[in-house]
């Protein structure tokens, strides 16, 4: 387990948020767990932490793409555009490319309040579906229980 997440985290800094929600689920769920599993990732993210120290230092802001120059508000403008884009290209895969750079820092219906409601209409449309299969079958059926997560 500590060598795919040693894996994962050299492939995506995004291992460390991982590793995170693990230790997140230990300590409600397991606490028995929770000390062994801190001791056997202190080595893998002390090794990742060691390598990136020495590749390129805690911060590695590089300022190539446009949103870095972006204030936060500029950069929440551009999100509901970002998540229409990743949607559609999720279900109409075209035209893919290896980096996408544009921004919409200011305010417009075309490029902000459209894309919004998009994405409102699709995220309600995924939540209806849910309830309804939800519905349909029975809690034993489902790998995931709310009323197991959050108590009754």
């Amino acid at each position: 387990m500590a060598l795919c997440l040693l894996l994962c985290l050299l492939s995506k800094e995004t291992g460390l948020v991982i590793i995170a929600m693990a230790l997140i689920y230990l300590f409600w769920f397991d606490r028995q767990r929770l000390l062994a599993f801190t001791g056997i990732m202190a080595l893998p993210v002390i090794f990742y932490l060691n390598l990136k120290l020495n590749a390129v230092g805690l911060n590695n802001s590089t300022g190539i793409a446009q949103i870095d120059s972006l204030s936060l508000w500029g950069r929440l403008l551009t999100v509901p555009s970002i998540i229409l884009f990743y949607i559609i290209k999720f279900i109409f895969p075209y035209k893919l490319a290896t980096g996408y750079y544009w921004t919409y820092p200011t305010f417009s219906v075309r490029h902000v309040l459209l894309p919004l409601l998009i994405d409102l209409v699709v995220l309600a449309l995924l939540v209806v579906v849910g309830v309804e299969l939800h519905k349909k079958h029975r809690d034993d059926q489902f790998w995931f229980s709310f009323s197991l997560a959050f108590g009754p």
